[in-house]
């Protein structure tokens, strides 16, 4: 059977054969690529001039065709050493002739992919591991000048980007946390423009005690989609992965906040945002001068990850509700993920954040009893905006 490489180059290899694009005759190879991809399906003579002349001038494309045609059948029966008519025509449509089976690699990507949807779970890693070795490269590569073959391209690097994340939720599911790490820096190096990739590796960070790796590489990550709906989804993703962890950085939270932009004149906004604004000052102006600080609360249920959701809302609800009674008017809260919430506190110094916290966290336990919670908190003193810029 005739092994065909198209993934990464371009090949075809057969007992006693072997024939390789040297792209010195692109059209011949686009023809051989298109015919070998559509096995079982003839293509009009009108199929093969759009594929291979597109929107260029061509005097005589079908008298081209033929000369296409006559090329690659030349090119094989050289290559075999033997009058094998590899291509066939019949009733003007042209075909791979059925008589000579071929395995492509890029079809194989996508059986072994498939098959390990459904196969028992011990046999599913072994079967992407085979998917994913399959792919060296781009689907037939310095062929851009195909839209057929960009098309292509695009489905079959959809095909082993899928196989990457089957791999890594497979990995993370037997807690192969290292495995799941390099699998996810290779990923994430082939694949830069992939949002779900990126999230894995930031999650497969965090799963190995890597938080600052984590946070790195979400920071990375958003700049990279930044000005997208993507940066934002890649910032709710670190900041789920991060809940209940003790060791969660403040300093992304803060970037999000932060306008660092060198603005001239006055702030322009809404009357609305005016007015909130205008009150939070003047709430402010009663509290005299001291700092302001920005804190990030974490929480866990000690029911532990199998509470119902009904239960896990009620603490959060009542958490909520014990920051709004508990806290100053001068003070803001908002809920930042699904188990944190962000503060800005005026306070004198760190000290006095943590014992605001711990009487809060008194007060919960005491209107709450039947719902504790565990909370774990940081705190960052807020830098005028001066000093930033």
């Amino acid at each position: 059977m005739m092994q065909i490489q198209m993934l990464g180059g371009f090949s075809l290899t057969w007992e006693g054969g072997e024939l390789q694009n040297t792209h010195r005759t692109k059209k011949v190879w686009l023809l051989l690529g298109y015919l070998l991809l559509t096995r079982g399906r003839p293509s009009s003579q009108e199929d093969l001039i759009r594929l291979l002349w597109n929107e260029e001038e061509c005097g005589r494309p079908a008298g081209a065709l033929k000369n296409i045609i006559y090329r690659a059948r030349s090119l094989l029966r050289d290559a075999a050493g033997e009058d094998i008519e590899y291509i066939c025509c019949r009733d003007g449509r042209y075909f791979w002739n059925p008589d000579c089976p071929c395995l492509l690699d890029c079809e194989e990507l996508e059986r072994l992919s498939a098959a390990a949807d459904t196969a028992p779970p011990e046999e599913r890693f072994a079967l992407l591991q085979k998917a994913c070795a399959l792919y060296r490269g781009e689907f037939l590569p310095k062929m851009d000048f195909s839209g057929w073959v960009l098309a292509q391209r695009r489905r079959y690097e959809s095909v082993y980007a899928g196989c990457l994340l089957k791999m890594g939720a497979l990995l993370r599911q037997q807690s192969r946390f290292d495995e799941l790490v390099r699998l996810g820096e290779r990923a994430a190096a082939e694949f830069p423009g992939n949002e779900e990739i990126h999230c894995m590796l930031i999650g497969a960070y965090q799963d190995a005690g890597c938080g600052q790796k984590a946070l790195a590489h979400c920071q990375e990550a958003r700049r990279l989609f930044e000005g997208t709906p993507a940066a934002e989804r890649i910032r709710q993703f670190y900041a789920g992965t991060a809940e209940g962890s003790i060791d969660f950085d403040l300093s992304m939270l803060e970037e999000g906040l932060r306008d660092m932009e060198s603005e001239v004149g006055a702030y322009f906004c809404t009357f609305d945002l005016f007015r909130n604004i205008y009150r939070l000052q003047t709430r402010l102006l009663l509290r005299g001068s001291q700092r302001l600080y920005l804190a990030l609360l974490a929480l866990s249920g000690t029911d532990g990850p199998d509470a119902g959701r009904d239960r896990h809302s009620q603490m959060l609800e009542g958490v909520k509700e014990t920051l709004i009674v508990g806290l100053r008017r001068g003070d803001v809260v908002s809920q930042y993920a699904d188990n944190q919430f962000v503060l800005l506190l005026p306070l004198r110094d760190e000290s006095e954040g943590h014992l605001v916290v711990n009487r809060l966290k008194r007060n919960y336990d005491a209107n709450y009893p039947g719902l504790q919670m565990t909370w774990q908190v940081r705190f960052r003193q807020v830098e005028p905006i001066e000093l930033l810029n």
